[in-house]
């Protein structure tokens, strides 16, 4: 896929993206000289992100999320006790009545698992702390209502722009949607914004944001987490969102004057999206970033990020 911008992260002229997928590329036998080694855009380990005011909190819901899971073990056994009953040719009813045992005992210890699994926080609020998660929660829900968001996955240097549309760069990135609910393994009293990010899920917490990868979790203070939101210029081959903003118009090979390359058959007219691009980044190793088919709405966001710094509420574990 190719981008016409930067990952690096594009200045306010905006630096332009373009993406095509390998069909493309096949199809006009791109030669592999045209584009530099793809360079991913990803976080460290969610472990090695770490808050000090969050030390006990990390510690438990780690400790938790290690604990094994009793359901399987629970529905394979039953399995085979329904089987056996099956095979020995008991009679329906009581074949049922076996079935109803174990669905029973599975959802049950389903339940505990959950339970056993989960750390529970319960938020206090005071008047205005309540109204800064408020605003950070509505910005957010801004940014949700974008028709497409794509997660950036990796970016590589292009070489030759004229068999990329005129990209400075070819990026990989994958469809997502944010979502305002419960963070895996935590029950508290309000439900918090969710973005996920590959194999990790950013949680935006009342007083932090909490990283969720596989297996462990990180914390980074909003004070160390700096949220850049700029424009890029996108040439766009997946079709065009209806709350995009068409720019211009390129074409999948140009030649040097900016004009189609009339050497290649397929050649087609791509139309250029003014997009908004978010990179997320701390110094404990947080390094993602996702675009947003929809402009305007990055800039409340970050700055309303920015002030859940001055004041946190209350959390009881």
């Amino acid at each position: 896929r190719q981008s016409l911008g930067n990952p690096g992260m594009p200045r306010a002229n905006h630096g332009q993206s373009a993406r095509s997928g390998p069909s493309a590329f096949e199809r006009a036998s791109v030669p592999d000289p045209t584009l530099g080694p793809m360079l991913e855009i990803e976080s460290g380990p969610a472990s090695a992100m770490g808050d000090s005011s969050a030390t006990e909190l990390l510690a438990e819901i780690t400790a938790k999320q290690g604990r094994p899971r009793l359901a399987g073990w629970v529905a394979t056994v039953s399995a085979l006790i329904l089987t056996a009953s099956i095979a020995m040719g008991d009679r329906t009813a009581q074949t049922a009545v076996v079935g109803v045992i174990c669905c029973a005992l599975v959802w049950y210890t389903h339940q505990r698992d959950m339970l056993r699994k989960s750390t529970v926080v319960f938020y206090e609020f005071d008047t205005d702390t309540e109204r800064r998660f408020q605003n950070l929660h509505d910005t957010f829900t801004q940014l949700m209502l974008s028709q497409r968001i794509w997660h950036i996955q990796s970016h590589a240097t292009v070489h030759n722009r004229k068999y990329h549309a005129g990209a400075a760069e070819s990026i990989q990135r994958s469809a997502i949607r944010p979502t305002i609910g419960q963070p895996p393994n935590l029950r508290t009293n309000i439900d918090v914004p969710l973005l996920r990010t590959g194999r990790q899920l950013l949680a935006f917490m009342p007083e932090r944001l909490l990283v969720f990868d596989t297996g462990s979790v990180g914390a980074v203070a909003y004070s160390d987490l700096n949220i850049d939101v700029a424009a890029t210029r996108f040439a766009e081959s997946d079709g065009v969102a209806s709350d995009a903003q068409v720019v211009g118009n390129t074409w999948r090979f140009i030649n040097k004057n900016g004009g189609p390359d009339r050497r290649f058959s397929n050649n087609r007219q791509i139309p250029i999206c003014l997009y908004e691009a978010l990179r997320f980044r701390s110094n404990s190793g947080l390094n993602e970033m996702v675009h947003l088919s929809k402009t305007g709405n990055g800039a409340a966001f970050a700055i309303a990020v920015r002030f859940a710094r001055v004041g946190a509420p209350k959390a009881a574990v």
